[in-house]
């Protein structure tokens, strides 16, 4: 890890990369391989290679591009990076992040690029601090060296990069923890943000030495535990690939997705989570990721199918179905029921046909999932053992690492590409999308005509005295 402010601050300099405001695009102006007619496009912003995404809201008076506003606002973090899967970007475009300002969600704006690449991108937030995964040997500190595709998951400076975003048009690289100081890659991170701390969750698959490396975010030099996986879940035999989490506020879980199987732990010490139960079957390939829905009970896992490439094409549901959704009763975690499953209703010669990244839709029975080259998909799990198809949203070109609802609209991030999976780069980047019947379930007032004041450098920096901490809906 590095903290060299000087430093930093030339970094900062290389990393801002202007960049065109997204424009709005309708429905009728794009090419649909499938589209249900209760979804509807209502914004896009394009660019190749989008992995994840994470949302913030922040409320009262904020620094935004050096400029002092109060208000209520909504930010979009994007990865952009997906270019070991799908083949390099177009020469000249930005690796890394991309920032947008979705206050008013049917015109983002695109505040920044940072040009700092790192397969594959994933992103997490802690208050005024932006963490950006790195899983394989993309890029040195500085930002300066471009990857080798042929690199994946050789050792290096994977980790994690860590940004102050207290002003997010204006990220600044604030500490860089590498491989090394982690003790694992960084494929998929999660914050714990009732306790500010981060899990990383790495790409080792059949390691004997697998760990769980925890970074306590509230302290300055970032200090991080690992944890060897076996000391908490006896039978692990891989990492984490992808972590969960949920304060039921009598107690907090993880759900830990560790490829054969996944771990519920108690974690409502975070430091040191606790061995609660395992979810073994049905057939996953991978178990990928899990998540708990809002009714605090349904716990959802998801299979990366041969990790997306070797992917067979979906299987009907009734046919124990693989690269899909599986779904669990956890009233009691300690005794996990499965319930069902859901697969999509695609001809099984497309490719690739496997569940990624996903959210619920609070009030509702609804979750929204990335599918990769099967589009958006929102799935209707109110019948939990026979889960339906609600809505699809898959244009042309599309390959969809996340869909995830935000504030009464359903975003997806797609990586397109033109590589491995048959995407396009003109399809790649943010897709806004509205559902019919859905709106946003706790509103708040957006102040799109608000005043800006001007802020310069002789002006007193934002304090947290002078500004609210954001909060998260």
């Amino acid at each position: 890890m590095f903290r060299t402010w000087s430093m930093f601050l030339a970094i900062a300099a290389l990393l801002i990369v202007s960049v065109p405001t997204a424009l709005a695009q309708s429905s009728d102006e794009v090419d649909y391989d499938r589209k249900s007619d209760n979804i509807e496009l209502v914004a896009r912003a394009q660019f190749p290679q989008g992995t994840d995404m994470f949302f913030q809201r922040r409320d009262g008076l904020q620094r935004v591009d050096g400029r002092v506003v109060h208000g209520t606002r909504d930010y979009l973090f994007a990865g952009a990076d997906a270019s070991s899967a799908v083949g390099e970007p177009p020469e000249g475009t930005p690796e890394g992040i991309r920032i947008f300002d979705v206050t008013d969600p049917t015109q983002p704006h695109e505040l920044v690029a940072v040009d700092c690449s790192g397969y594959h991108a994933d992103i997490a937030v802690y208050e005024d601090l932006l963490i950006h995964g790195i899983d394989s040997a993309r890029s040195n500190e500085g930002c300066d060296e471009r990857f080798d595709p042929h690199g994946l998951n050789q050792k290096g400076e994977a980790g994690v990069r860590i940004f102050d975003i207290s002003d997010p048009a204006r990220p600044t690289l604030v500490a860089h923890l590498t491989e090394e100081e982690t003790g694992t890659d960084a494929h998929n991170i999660t914050t714990l943000p009732w306790a500010g701390v981060l899990y990383i969750a790495g790409s080792g698959f059949t390691q004997a030495d697998t760990v769980l490396s925890i970074v306590d975010l509230t302290e300055p030099d970032f200090p991080v535990k690992i944890i060897p996986m076996q000391a908490i879940s006896p039978t692990a035999t891989a990492e984490c690939h992808d972590i969960g989490v949920a304060n039921l506020g009598h107690r907090a879980l993880a759900f830990c997705a560790a490829v054969e199987q996944t771990f519920i732990w108690d974690v409502s010490d975070p430091m040191q989570p606790r061995h609660v139960a395992n979810v073994v079957g049905p057939p996953e390939s991978i178990h990928h990721g899990a998540r708990l829905a809002p009714d605090g009970r349904t716990l959802v896992l998801n299979d990366e199918l041969g990790g997306a490439a070797a992917a067979p094409g979906c299987l009907p549901t009734t046919n124990d179905p693989l690269g899909a959704l599986f779904f669990y009763d956890i009233g009691i975690p300690e005794l996990p029921v499965y319930l069902g499953s859901f697969s999509t209703s695609e001809a099984a010669a497309k490719l690739p046909c496997t569940s990624h990244f996903y959210n619920f839709i609070p009030g509702t029975n609804l979750l929204t999932i990335g599918w990769y080259k099967s589009g958006m998909i929102v799935v209707d799990y109110a019948n939990r053992t026979l889960p339906t198809e609600h809505a699809v949203f898959t244009p042309t070109g599309g390959d969809f690492w996340a869909a995830y609802y935000w504030h009464g609209y359903v975003y997806g991030n797609s990586f397109g590409g033109g590589g491995l999976y048959g995407g396009t780069n003109e399809a790649g980047g943010i897709w806004v999308t509205q559902l019919d019947g859905v709106g946003d379930v706790n509103p708040s007032p957006y102040d799109a005509g608000v005043t800006w004041a001007p802020w310069t450098a002789s002006d007193p920096a934002p304090g947290a005295s002078d500004f609210s901490r954001p909060t998260f809906g």
